[in-house]
């Protein structure tokens, strides 16, 4: 199986101004691309797992990257030796989402310990979601038994459904 990504990023916002001598506009804008071409170095992945999924008032799922995904081609057990991308979303307006390291064999790698989480709070809309995208083009080491859990879980009190991908490497 051959894995290539591209995530991109735009962000735009006009700051204007009626007062005084400070009248006029400014634009604010910064994008990003970044590409990932099919490999286990720097800046290239050759794993993806992602998935549309439910969850109950206040209920979790945990995903375990060593050895408990099931790849959507083929349908091989995923096994990622680092983890480079997260992506959340969160579409629903009643629910608010958090992740992090599993309480139990947790993958600490974007956070800076086993307790940390970021949220994904509740969206505005279907059309304007709340977003996680975490990155690091060198990637993060996953410890198969015992470094290797990302819980993603329900603070809310209520049902929804999410979206994440997770981008890595074999090696």
């Amino acid at each position: 199986m051959q894995v290539g990504a591209e995530i991109t990023l735009s962000f735009s916002a006009r700051e204007t101004s009626a007062e005084g001598t400070q009248q006029g506009s400014l634009d604010h804008r910064i994008d990003a691309a970044i590409r990932m071409l099919n490999g286990t170095a720097d800046g290239q992945v050759d794993l993806v797992f992602s998935e549309e999924h439910s969850l109950s008032g206040s209920g979790s799922k945990t995903y375990d990257l060593a050895g408990a995904l099931t790849a959507a081609i083929g349908g091989s057990t995923l096994t990622f030796v680092d983890i480079c991308a997260i992506l959340l979303i969160n579409a629903d307006s009643d629910a608010d989402l958090t992740i992090g390291p599993a309480a139990s064999n947790g993958c600490v790698s974007f956070w800076a310990d086993a307790s940390d989480r970021v949220r994904c709070g509740r969206a505005a809309s279907s059309a304007r979601p709340s977003i996680v995208l975490l990155y690091d083009d060198s990637g993060y080491t996953v410890t198969a038994g015992t470094g290797d859990g990302i819980t993603v879980a329900e603070t809310a009190g209520a049902a929804c459904t999410y979206q994440i991908a997770f981008l890595g490497r074999t090696a």
